[in-house]
């Protein structure tokens, strides 16, 4: 398998064990994940949300997250770390993307 695949999944699955927990990370950002022996982590917690059972989005009274990865719901008060994550993956991996 190639390496930018295994990154992708180990970045969505990173996401997925969050969410399953009912944890929204709040600042998706290549910055936030870091090679363990191998492996990515997803680390900065600092402004993650955990969410009740019974809710089906988030909204913050502040806009929090770092400006160029935050999702446009986000911006109008609907948080989703999904959106935030798709933008991680294409800053990281398409060359047109770091310019």
């Amino acid at each position: 398998m190639n390496h930018v695949r295994l990154y992708w999944e180990q970045m969505l699955e990173s996401v997925h064990t969050i969410h399953e927990e009912r944890i929204v990370h709040g600042d998706l950002k290549p910055a936030n994940f870091v090679c363990v022996q191998g492996r990515l982590k997803l680390i900065d917690f600092g402004i993650a949300k955990a969410i009740q059972n019974d809710t089906t989005n988030i909204v913050r009274e502040n806009q929090v997250g770092t400006m160029n990865y935050i999702s446009p719901e986000a911006l109008t008060d609907v948080s989703t770390d999904t959106k935030q994550c798709m933008k991680v993956l294409h800053y990281t991996t398409l060359p047109h993307a770091h310019t």
